[in-house]
């Protein structure tokens, strides 16, 4: 029989417990994030997938636009629609936009 090594139990103050940075990790802030700087498109529907995706009402999303709704009309309708499939492929396909565009940001 082999006799196992008992590990010890990391402290929270030793380095080895810190997680590592990682290599790729930039800092950016406000609109340059999702690319939204130089104009590719508006923040205004990845905002509203998310708050869907969070089960913000559709009431207090909107209210939350302050009537900037020119953009996302559509996916607020889609949100408010009784059909569940509909909702989702408006949460889908705005929220992909978003995952693709944070992938870009990190690897990028």
């Amino acid at each position: 029989m082999t006799k196992r090594r008992e590990r010890k139990p990391k402290r929270a103050g030793d380095a080895a417990s810190r997680a590592a940075p990682a290599e790729s990790c930039h800092r950016v802030s406000g609109d340059r994030a999702f690319g939204y700087a130089a104009g590719m498109r508006s923040w205004h529907p990845a905002f509203v997938a998310v708050s869907g995706l969070l089960g913000e009402p559709v009431d207090v999303i909107e209210e939350a636009l302050d009537g900037e709704t020119d953009g996302v009309a559509r996916m607020l309708d889609a949100l408010r629609s009784p059909s569940r499939m509909t909702r989702a492929r408006a949460l889908a396909t705005e929220l992909t936009e978003v995952a693709t565009a944070i992938d870009v940001l990190r690897l990028g």
